[in-house]
């Protein structure tokens, strides 16, 4: 039996709204956890420094953060790397859900990464067709 080819799929990720909200209110409430316990207020102000300093290099990072995934049925799996594609392996520690891909992959053979991937971050018709692709290509 013959398999059917599929058209290649090239997703760009953007930064994603969801997860920028989100962030804000987990640091927003450790400020106040900082804030309400019964340590000396000069480790109360360390501490929200700390979380503020935290704060600030995750939303930078988020805000620079773009990532260009594409599958086609000759190379597989790939991602954009320093401005070239390189081949990479879908683990099997990936979990899919309709709200978010917790996206595991290995390239180079040893060098693990791990994406966040929020349904914001894609369009709703890519989002889906990223679902579906990574559910048929998912090695058993």
């Amino acid at each position: 039996m013959l398999k059917k080819s599929q058209p290649p799929l090239q997703l760009t990720l953007q930064p994603s709204t969801r997860l920028k909200q989100f962030l804000i209110i987990v640091h927003t409430l450790a400020l106040a956890a900082c804030m309400a316990n019964a340590l000396a207020p000069v480790f109360k102000i360390g501490l929200a420094a700390v979380v503020g300093v935290h704060f600030g290099f995750t939303h930078k990072r988020l805000k620079n953060e773009y990532w260009i995934i594409r599958h086609t049925d000759v190379n597989g799996w790939e991602t954009l790397i320093d401005g070239q594609f390189e081949a990479i392996q879908i683990l099997d520690s990936t979990v899919i859900t309709t709200f978010v891909i917790f996206l595991h992959f290995k390239y180079r053979s040893k060098v693990k990464c791990h994406i966040a991937v929020l349904s914001d971050a894609l369009a709703t018709d890519d989002y889906r067709q990223f679902i579906v692709r990574l559910k048929t290509t998912r090695i058993k």
